[in-house]
C-alpha cells in the first residue's frame, strides 16, 4: 500500500466512524457518499494549497506508507487543534536532527502532544479526527443557519497564507544549515 492509498483507507475509516455526519456534508455538496477523498471539497478547495516541509516522525514509523505530507497539511488546516512547529538552532551539519518537530494541542488546553511520540493507532486516530474537523467546518460554511461561516471563510485565507510563510522559513533554515555543514567541511579540508 503507497502512502496515498493508506490516506484513502483512513479516509474510509472516517465514513464508518462519522456516517451520520459524512451524510450530511455529501448531501450539502451534492457528492456521492462513495467519493474519494481527492473528490472531497475540504481537500480539493483547502487542504491542498497547505505546504509541505520536511519534519521529524516517529522513529518507528519511518519506513511506514504513512502519507505524512497529508497529515502535515491537515494539521495546518485544522480548526479543532493548534500546531507548533519547533526548530532547533541551526547546527554545523545538515542532519535529521536539523528537522522541524511537530506539536500539537487544542487551543485552551495546556497538553502538547509531540507527533515523535506517537503510535500507528494515535496518528490514525488524529487523522480522522482533523477529517471530521474540516468535514464539520465545510458542513458549517455550506448551512446558512449557522452564524460563524464568515469568519471561517476568511480564517481559511489566512491560514494558508501564514503556512506558506512558515514553510518557506523552515527551508531556507535548513538551506542555511546545509551551506554552513558545507562551509565547515570545506574549512576542515585545508586544516
Amino acid at each position: 500500500m503507497d502512502a496515498f492509498e493508506y490516506s484513502e483507507y483512513l479516509f474510509e475509516q472516517y465514513k464508518k466512524q462519522k456516517e451520520a455526519q459524512y451524510k450530511k456534508y455529501c448531501e450539502l455538496y451534492s457528492i456521492a457518499e462513495n467519493s474519494s477523498l481527492s473528490a472531497q471539497k475540504w481537500y480539493t478547495d483547502y487542504v491542498l494549497f497547505f505546504p509541505c516541509f520536511n519534519f521529524k516522525v516517529p522513529p518507528t514509523l519511518l519506513n511506514s506508507d504513512f502519507h505524512w505530507n497529508f497529515l502535515l497539511t491537515l494539521l495546518q488546516a485544522s480548526f479543532k487543534y493548534e500546531l507548533i512547529i519547533k526548530i532547533e538552532d541551526i547546527k554545523l551539519h545538515n542532519n535529521s536532527d536539523n528537522l522541524p518537530e511537530l506539536i500539537y494541542k487544542k487551543p485552551y488546553n495546556k497538553n502538547e502532544l509531540k507527533l515523535v511520540e506517537l503510535n500507528q493507532d494515535n496518528i490514525n486516530e488524529l487523522v480522522i479526527d482533523l477529517i471530521s474537523d474540516l468535514t464539520e467546518v465545510y458542513i458549517d460554511i455550506h448551512d446558512s443557519n449557522r452564524l460563524p461561516t464568515k469568519h471561517k471563510i476568511q480564517r481559511c485565507g489566512l491560514q494558508v497564507n501564514y503556512w506558506n510563510i512558515v514553510a518557506e522559513k523552515i527551508r531556507s533554515r535548513q538551506e542555511m544549515a546545509g551551506i554552513i555543514s558545507t562551509g565547515k567541511k570545506f574549512q576542515n579540508y585545508f586544516q
